[in-house]
């Protein structure tokens, strides 16, 4: 089980995380439970970006027939 601390600490790299491989450095010390957690988490922000672009072509496609 992830402690409430180091489920924290996930989370934060997380937020944090840019495409520089020096701010990715903390997934290489996850456990396999820590490391399932963060593909969920890394699945579900894709998800959120994909909603986010669908809306965004969306609200072009409206202002353009407008």
């Amino acid at each position: 089980m992830i402690t409430r601390d180091r489920k924290e600490y996930i989370d934060n790299c997380h937020s944090w995380e840019t495409n520089d491989p020096e701010s990715q450095e903390w997934r290489d010390d996850l456990n396999a439970e820590e490391q399932a957690y963060v593909d969920a988490e890394d699945r579900r922000y894709a998800c959120g970006v994909l909603r986010l672009c669908e809306a965004i072509q969306a609200a072009d496609r409206r202002l353009a027939e407008a």
